[in-house]
């Protein structure tokens, strides 16, 4: 396992095709591209991303890993986090994620 952790994202959506990827960049200089099949997936993706940190990506088995958490600590408000992340999924026009 080689685990190296995601300085930042650029999200691509292709709103004919409904797929997407993220290109990830990396501590170490690299680029990673990972994609996500289906609105809900890359809604999931995206909010992670956005709200988790640290988060590292595994170059040998292509997966993200998030840090440890106190179990029970819960959330502060629905803005951090993946609480509500499939209701925002399922209220959203398909083919465009996070609207």
């Amino acid at each position: 396992m080689a685990l190296v952790e995601v300085k930042s994202y650029v999200v691509h959506w292709d709103v004919d095709d409904h797929r997407g990827n993220i290109q990830l960049n990396l501590a170490n200089n690299q680029g990673w591209a990972i994609g996500g099949q289906t609105p809900e997936e890359m809604l999931m993706l995206v909010d992670l991303l956005r709200n988790e940190k640290p988060i590292r990506f595994d170059t040998v088995r292509r997966s993200l890993h998030l840090g440890f958490e106190p179990v029970g600590e819960g959330e502060q408000s629905t803005a951090r986090g993946c609480s509500g992340w499939r209701e925002r999924a399922a209220a959203a026009p398909l083919g465009v994620p996070g609207t």
